[in-house]
């Protein structure tokens, strides 16, 4: 996997949520390769499947806590039910296709998203886009995130 492209994805995740959140989240742990059923919590996926010049898929997994405490800084107040907290975070993901787009542009690689798909407490399987990257990711306040990437 091009260390390059993983870097533009994170990178990318990075800023948006430092921008959405007001705090900044950092790999808390190495990353590494995982294959088969990767998710071992339940929580918000977010899946952003690409091609072009490259092909695969970024997720977001963030455990319920976690994705409850990023709603709450971005909206200043708790979230009424679990679709709210899915529908801010799908508003997050479009943030970062255009943003990922444009920082790959700029470096000669041009990709396409397919549409972002956010949902509470889905599997996610390495079969079809194997094997992911699982970038552990945290925030200081917030909680902790996985970030996956897979690229044929």
């Amino acid at each position: 996997m091009d260390a390059a492209m993983v870097n533009a994805f994170t990178d990318v995740i990075v800023n948006t949520f430092q921008t959405s959140v007001s705090a900044e989240p950092f790999r808390c742990t190495n990353f590494k390769k995982v294959e088969g059923s990767v998710l071992k919590e339940s929580g918000i996926l977010c899946v952003l499947p690409f091609n072009g010049a490259i092909e695969g898929s970024l997720a977001i997994h963030l455990p319920e806590s976690t994705a409850m405490a990023v709603y709450k800084a971005m909206m200043f107040e708790d979230a009424k039910n679990i679709s709210e907290v899915v529908e801010a975070l799908g508003e997050i993901l479009n943030i970062v296709n255009g943003n990922v787009k444009a920082s790959l542009q700029s470096k000669g690689k041009a990709i396409k998203f397919d549409k972002a798909q956010v949902t509470n407490d889905p599997p996610l399987q390495a079969d079809s886009v194997s094997p992911w990257l699982l970038v552990p990711m945290a925030f200081k306040e917030l909680g902790r995130f996985d970030i996956f990437i897979a690229m044929k």
